[in-house]
C-alpha cells in the first residue's frame, strides 16, 4: 500500500486530528470526532489489501464513470457474500448495509452492476434480489435462497419512506423489524399465520412426491424425502431461519436521501449499522468498450464460496481493535447529542469490514486491514455528518419561505376538487404532506411531542385558523365546502402574515426548550 495517498483535505474540510492531540477537542464543531490513531499510516483509498484490492481494480476499471469508494463497496459486499457463514473474531456477522448518495449519471449504481453481473458467475446470482415488496416476501426469499439475500436497490428512497411512513399497510412496516433481526440476529421466528402457510404448502408438496415414487416403485424413498421435508419444517418452528443472512445495497439522489441522514434514523439504529457514500462528482465519463470481468475474481470467490473458516487475528490487529473500541467509547464521543448513536457503532463496523477483507487474506486478519476498514468508515461518518450539517443550515427556512411552502400545499389540495373539499379533507392532506417539502409539518410535530400533545388535534386547530384568516388572501368556506378563489392572493404576498408568524413564534419557542420541558395535561 502507498503512503500517504490519501488527501486530509477530501474530508470535505471536517477536522482531522488524533485522540493523542491535545490541541483540539475529541469532537469538533461540526460533531466529527478525532481518530484514534492518524490517517497516514499506509491508507490508500483504492489500494485494499490482499484479494479484496484485486475486485476493486476490476471494478474500477468496468466503471464509465470512476468512483472508487463504490468500488470498494463492490469487493466488499461480493467477498460478505460469498464467505457469509465465516465465523469472525468478534461473533459478528459478515452482512453490510450501503447506502450511495449520488446524481443522476453520476455512476452511483455501477457498484450493483458489477455485484450482480459476479455474483451471477459464482453461482450466486439468485441470492441477489431487486426490491423487497412485503414482509411475506423477506421471509420466503430467505427460505428460497438458502437463508442468503443481498438485495440491490437503486430507488432506496421508495422503500425507505415506505417502511417508516405510519400511514403505510402493516406488511409494509414489517419489514424494517424484520430486517433488523435477519441484519443482527442468530435467528428469525416466523409468525403463525407464514407457518401454517408452510404446514399446507408441505402437506402438498408431501403428497405430490408419495404419487411420483409410488409410480416409478420407489415407496420407501418417497417415505425418506417426505420425512426429510418434515424435519425440515420442524427446525424451522422450533428454531426459526438460523442464521439468516440480509445485506442491502441501496442508492438514490441527493434531492431524495440527504433527508433521510436525520436525528430520529440515527437515534433509531439504522444508520449507525449502515455505510453511507456520497459519490464522487469529480470523475470524468469514459469512453469505449467495457472491459470484462476478470476470470481470476470469478475463480478466487468461487473458491472462497466453497469453504468456511474461522478468522485468525494477528496481535497488532486486535490491539487496533481495542484502541477503536477504546476511543470511541470515550464519554464525549459516545454521549455525543447528535452523532453519538454513529459512535457507538462504529467498532461494530469496522470489525465488520476488517473481517470482510481479512477473507481474501485466507481468513486472516492484521493491522492492514483494520487501519484500512477504519479509515473508511469514518469517512462514511464524515458523509453522515456532512449531509447532516447541511440539511439543518437548508432546513432554516425564512418565516415567509414556511409560509409560501404550506400555503403552496393547501392550493394543491384543494384545486383537486373543483367543487371544493370539506375541512377534514384538507387537514387530512397537510397530515399526509412531506415534512422535507412543508417544514410546518416538522414544527408542528416537534411541538406535539414537547407538550405532549396530539398532533392531529393540532393540526385541526390550524386548519381552522387558516379558514379564519384566509378570506381576505382568496379561500372562501361556504356551506361547508372549502373553495379557492385566487391562489395569486394567497401565494403572491410580500410578507409573512402575523397571525402566521404568531403561530411559528409559539411553535418554536417550545420547540427550541429542553426535551424534559413538557406540559403536564
Amino acid at each position: 500500500m502507498k503512503n500517504n495517498s490519501f488527501n486530509k483535505n477530501q474530508i470535505y474540510n471536517l477536522q482531522n486530528t488524533q485522540a493523542d492531540d491535545s490541541r483540539f477537542p475529541l469532537v469538533n464543531g461540526v460533531g466529527l470526532a478525532c481518530r484514534p490513531f492518524g490517517s497516514d499510516q499506509g491508507f490508500s483509498l483504492t489500494e485494499l489489501p490482499d484479494f479484496a484490492g484485486e475486485i476493486t481494480s476490476d471494478a474500477l476499471n468496468r466503471q464509465r464513470r470512476p468512483q472508487p469508494r463504490l468500488a470498494c463497496l463492490a469487493a466488499l459486499h461480493l467477498l460478505s457474500l460469498a464467505a457469509n457463514s465465516t465465523v469472525t473474531p468478534t461473533g459478528l456477522k459478515l452482512n453490510i448495509i450501503s447506502i450511495v448518495i449520488g446524481d443522476t449519471a453520476s455512476g452511483k449504481d455501477a457498484h450493483q452492476i458489477y455485484t450482480n453481473d459476479v455474483a451471477g458467475y459464482i453461482g450466486l446470482g439468485r441470492n441477489v434480489l431487486d426490491k423487497i415488496s412485503t414482509d411475506k416476501d423477506f421471509v420466503v426469499n430467505l427460505l428460497d435462497n438458502d437463508y442468503k439475500t443481498l438485495y440491490v436497490n437503486d430507488e432506496a428512497h421508495a422503500f425507505f419512506d415506505g417502511i417508516n411512513n405510519k400511514n403505510s399497510s402493516l406488511y409494509v412496516r414489517n419489514i424494517a423489524s424484520l430486517m433488523l433481526t435477519a441484519y443482527t440476529g442468530v435467528s428469525l421466528k416466523l409468525n403463525g399465520l407464514r407457518l401454517r402457510d408452510l404446514k399446507l404448502e408441505l402437506k402438498e408438496e408431501k403428497k405430490r412426491i408419495t404419487k411420483k415414487y409410488k409410480e416409478l416403485g420407489a415407496d420407501s424413498e418417497g417415505e425418506r424425502i417426505c420425512q426429510q421435508l418434515d424435519d425440515q419444517l420442524n427446525s424451522l418452528i422450533e428454531f426459526g431461519i438460523r442464521n439468516p443472512y440480509f445485506a442491502l445495497m441501496a442508492a438514490s439522489t441527493p434531492g431524495e436521501m440527504d433527508g433521510f441522514v436525520n436525528a430520529k434514523n440515527i437515534n433509531s439504529g439504522w444508520l449507525p449499522r449502515c455505510i453511507v457514500i456520497k459519490a464522487d462528482q469529480s470523475g470524468r465519463l469514459k469512453r469505449g468498450e467495457t472491459p470484462p470481468i476478470s476470470n481470476d475474481v470469478i475463480s478466487k470467490l468461487r473458491d472462497i464460496n466453497k469453504c468456511s473458516k474461522k478468522i485468525s487475528i494477528t496481535e497488532e490487529a486486535d490491539m487496533l481493535l481495542d484502541a477503536i473500541l477504546d476511543h470511541y467509547d470515550l464519554p464525549e464521543i459516545r454521549n455525543h447529542e447528535v452523532f453519538g448513536g454513529l459512535y457507538r457503532r462504529m467498532f461494530e463496523t469496522v470489525s465488520k469490514v476488517a473481517s470482510i477483507l481479512a477473507v481474501g487474506n485466507n481468513f486472516a486478519m492484521t493491522s492492514e486491514h483494520v487501519v484500512w476498514a477504519h479509515e473508511f468508515i469514518y469517512l462514511s461518518i464524515a458523509d453522515m455528518v456532512d449531509t447532516y450539517q447541511s440539511n439543518t443550515v437548508s432546513n432554516l427556512s425564512s418565516n415567509l419561505d414556511i409560509y409560501y411552502s404550506t400555503m403552496q400545499r393547501i392550493v394543491t389540495i384543494i384545486s383537486k376538487e373543483k367543487r371544493g373539499i370539506t375541512k377534514g379533507v384538507l387537514t387530512q392532506g397537510l397530515n399526509q404532506s412531506s415534512k422535507k417539502k412543508v417544514p410546518f409539518r416538522l414544527f408542528l410535530e416537534k411541538y406535539a411531542e414537547r407538550t405532549c400533545q396530539n398532533e392531529k388535534d393540532l393540526l385541526n386547530t390550524f386548519v381552522l385558523k387558516i379558514i379564519d384568516n384566509m378570506t381576505v388572501h382568496g379561500i372562501i368556506n361556504c356551506g361547508g365546502k372549502i373553495t379557492l378563489e385566487d391562489k395569486d392572493k394567497l401565494l403572491n404576498v410580500s410578507e409573512c402574515p402575523e397571525w402566521f408568524n404568531q403561530w411559528l413564534l409559539m411553535f418554536t419557542t417550545v420547540t427550541n426548550q429542553s426535551p424534559m420541558i413538557k406540559r403536564v395535561r
